[in-house]
């Protein structure tokens, strides 16, 4: 994760069991169908229908601020 995700205070005494649980077992099926699947769930979008969805959505800066001076196209 980067600056957007955490803090300096979220330490280990802030975790919910529970949530940690139910969140590490929807991981882990999602990650075992992706892996069983025939098919990949999507195509590899080319460079032009990168750059026309960040356009669109108006991601473009966003995609600046996590990775500056690269070009996802």
């Amino acid at each position: 994760y980067d600056f957007r995700h955490h803090t300096i205070i979220d330490t280990f005494e802030h975790i919910d069991p529970r949530m940690l649980g139910l969140q590490t077992a929807v991981m882990t099926a999602i990650g075992y169908r992706l892996a069983q699947a025939d098919q990949a769930p999507g195509r590899r979008l080319s460079s032009a229908e990168v750059h026309d969805l960040l356009h669109r959505y108006k991601l473009d800066s966003l995609y600046e601020a996590d990775y500056p001076g690269t070009k996802p196209y």
